[in-house]
């Protein structure tokens, strides 16, 4: 298995353990998780395919009202803004209005055009740090070296640098939301944020 492949069924799986254990705000038979799921493009006349989609229904709809989609990027090199602007484009074909985007990867880093794009277009990016990258204390963490591991700069740095080296922490995801640790925390943040009243 490729290391694309390899990502792409760790997203799937981890989707899905936290669908099943009750993590989402949702019933799992409201959710729905997809691997190369295609979605057709009225402007491509064609169909779009995407690595790993969860849609949720509500009430008893035929049509789902929220659909996220996680792009994995994992070629081992800096995934450019021109990435994120093809990635936006597909999302805006799917459905501007109830569609979220995820762009995760391990290997690779993003460029630092591609986090201030991400941003202004409300794509989540994220990275889960190889084993090898993160180094896990057996003794006791001061509150100074706790605040240190969960500034915004360690985040950017893990983001945007292959080589990064974490401590504690293997998880760096960013969004418009802030700042997140892991998987289940940005996922019921965001899906909190996309449901709220008034949205």
């Amino acid at each position: 298995m490729n290391k694309g492949a390899k990502l792409e069924e760790e997203v799937f799986n981890a989707v899905t353990k936290l669908i099943n254990d009750g993590s989402f705000p949702f019933q799992a038979s409201q959710c729905k998780v997809y691997s190369h799921k295609k979605y057709f493009s009225r402007d491509r006349g064609a169909f779009i395919d995407t690595d790993v989609s969860v849609e949720i229904f509500i009430g008893g709809a035929s049509d789902p009202f929220f659909v996220w989609i996680w792009e994995c990027k994992n070629y081992g090199k800096a995934i450019p803004v021109d990435d994120l602007e093809e990635f936006h484009a597909k999302l805006e074909q799917i459905g501007a209005d109830n569609t979220k985007g995820t762009m995760i990867t391990s290997d690779g880093h993003f460029q630092t055009g591609s986090i201030h794009y991400a941003r202004s277009k409300k794509i989540g990016l994220a990275r889960l740090l190889p084993n090898e990258q993160v180094e896990f204390l057996m003794y006791l963490i001061t509150p100074d070296m706790m605040e240190s591991i969960i500034s915004g700069n360690n985040y950017f740095r893990a983001l945007t640098q292959r080589a990064y080296r974490a401590i504690m922490q293997d998880t760096f995801i960013t969004d418009e939301n802030g700042q997140f640790s892991s998987l289940k925390a940005y996922i019921s943040e965001t899906l909190r944020t996309a449901f709220k009243p008034g949205r």
